[in-house]
């Protein structure tokens, strides 16, 4: 009897060693965010010639506005345009030039932020350039850089 009991007992210390104690643990997960304004450029602008020959300008017949896309991941963004101040290359030096910006039916001048939500928006840029009261602009290739700022 003393043997069954002494089998018996090493059977349960046995038994009570092929258990698992079941366990728990938490897996955290963490990131951010940051908030960011970014420009893709989708389409660049063409001058077009208007008023004799005094004026290139991208609202004229044969002209287009340039096209960009802002996304921002965050609310607080403003964009604005800038005028140059002179052209890239050209024969004939400008007396004034003035970029706009459009968003939707609102047009802006440059040097105007305008707040943009958050994500994608359209944005639609113009420029006028005008040559000395009764000059013309000479014959040739013209090219500007107008500098459209998201921040």
């Amino acid at each position: 009897m003393k043997k069954v009991l002494i089998a018996m007992s090493v059977a349960s210390v046995a038994l009570a060693t092929n258990y698992a104690v079941a366990a728990t643990g938490n897996v955290e997960f963490n990131g951010t965010v940051d908030t960011t304004c970014s420009i893709v450029v989708d389409q660049n602008g063409t001058l077009a010639s208007a008023n004799g020959g005094n004026v290139l300008s991208s609202k004229a017949t044969g002209g287009a506005a340039g096209a960009a896309t802002v996304t921002t991941t965050g609310y607080n963004f403003n964009v604005s345009v800038a005028s140059p101040t002179a052209w890239v290359s050209g024969p004939t030096a400008a007396d004034s030039y003035v970029a706009d910006l459009t968003i939707g039916a609102t047009t802006t001048a440059a040097g105007t932020p305008v707040s943009v939500g958050l994500g994608d928006t359209s944005v639609d840029v113009d420029l006028v350039a005008a040559a000395a009261s009764g000059t013309s602009f000479a014959n040739g290739s013209y090219e500007a850089v107008v500098v459209l700022t998201c921040e």
